[in-house]
């Protein structure tokens, strides 16, 4: 799968970009930001499903329980990352957090202006982009 995601790693990626575009996402104390904040519940099943903790809807990180029963609809209508094993669903995590990096460094100038900060991290994002990695800042 190696470059490809599947439709349930798009949701989580689609999620991460609903919260930049629609400006649900939480300002942290540090300057960061939070569009999702992935985690993992325990499915029916018992496979390893993949989650955010992050609720656009409050600006709130929600507890495993709390997860477990929002996405619970999604999780049984096969609609969320599954995993069987811890270490598969690392190697996911990991897949899919160097497509969230890519995504906020390509939608870096949206992201400042939503957020109105200047922070390190998006000072290193905009220096990233003015370099001409990824094809520089989009217009």
């Amino acid at each position: 799968m190696a470059g490809l995601l599947s439709p349930q790693d798009q949701l989580i990626l689609n999620y991460h970009r609903s919260s930049l575009e629609s400006g649900n996402w939480r300002r942290n104390a540090d300057g960061s930001g939070t569009t999702i904040l992935i985690g993992e519940v325990e499915g029916p099943d018992g496979k390893i499903y993949m989650v955010p903790y992050y609720d656009q809807d409050t600006g709130q990180t929600m507890t495993r329980d709390e997860a477990n029963r929002k996405w619970m609809p999604l999780i049984e209508a096969g609609m969320l990352p599954v995993d069987s094993t811890p270490q598969e669903h690392n190697d996911r995590a990991n897949r899919l957090h160097d497509e969230l990096e890519k995504d906020k460094i390509s939608r870096a100038p949206r992201y400042d202006a939503l957020a109105g900060i200047e922070s390190p991290y998006y000072k290193y994002l905009r220096d990233y982009l003015d370099a001409g990695l990824l094809g520089g800042r989009p217009k």
